[in-house]
């Protein structure tokens, strides 16, 4: 259930072709605007852009029953077409494309009671894209970046259902890429580590640390050798330090 508040819909109606100019409302704590029309023919078909901005990222996922705490505001655009020609085909005859972004904000589960569990996760800025198919956006490229964190991602949101599908991979320094499987109800969607993967990518990690160490031992005898050779073409020692007598080799190390 989506309300909209103090709705300004100005309206002209002609040979069956309704327009829609300059719509306003205002959407959960933001500004919503529309411009599109709409054709009675055999049906309902429909067409228009829709842009909202500065709406609360909390108050719409509790519209949709989240009871996770979800703080921050965000911004949403879409250009769509649709038809039906029955009751309940609004969202499965959708096509069309849309763009989301959001600036900081946080989330944090509840329990059973209600209660806040653990710490929020706090980030700095979300965005994401796709296109709208018989009702079901699909997106390649989620973001969300947070402090020492990086989430990217692909999925799909099913209008129809008000299910989500998401397969994320969580970087953060030091540790292997941490893949997330989120699936569920919007209201309340689950999440699954893949420990299988998280075992290979850290298998990957352990494999492609001594490699990169001896990227920067071959680094480290080039920088050496081209100090050894003066650009004057004189004698090869000429640029590294004698070592004292009688330590040898030990003593250049």
């Amino acid at each position: 259930k989506i309300t909209i508040r103090d709705l300004q819909c100005p309206l002209h109606l002609s040979d069956g072709r309704l327009t829609v100019s300059g719509l306003t409302g205002g959407f959960y704590g933001g500004t919503l605007s529309l411009n599109g029309h709409a054709v009675f023919d055999k049906g309902l078909s429909f067409g228009g852009q829709m842009a909202v901005r500065k709406f609360s990222l909390g108050d719409v996922m509790r519209a949709f029953g989240a009871t996770s705490i979800i703080t921050g505001q965000a911004a949403l655009s879409a250009d769509v077409t649709g038809s039906m020609s029955g009751p309940d085909q609004l969202t499965s005859g959708l096509n069309g494309t849309a763009h989301f972004t959001s600036g900081q904000g946080s989330f944090q589960s509840v329990d059973k009671e209600g209660k806040p569990k653990g710490k929020p996760t706090v980030f700095r800025e979300s965005s994401g894209s796709g296109t709208i198919t018989s009702g079901v956006l699909r997106t390649q490229d989620f973001q969300l970046k947070g402090d020492g964190m990086k989430v990217n991602g692909t999925g799909k949101f099913d209008l129809n259902t008000q299910t989500m599908n998401l397969d994320l991979n969580v970087d953060m320094p030091g540790l292997p890429l941490i893949p997330v499987y989120v699936h569920g109800p919007f209201s309340n969607p689950k999440t699954v580590v893949n420990g299988g993967k998280v075992i290979l990518n850290t298998f990957g990690s352990l494999e492609a640390a001594p490699r990169a160490a001896l990227r920067d031992l071959r680094g480290g005898q080039q920088l050496c050798l081209r100090a050894a050779l003066p650009a004057d073409g004189g004698p090869a020692s000429a640029g590294l330090p004698l070592a004292p007598p009688g330590q040898g080799r030990d003593a250049a190390l």
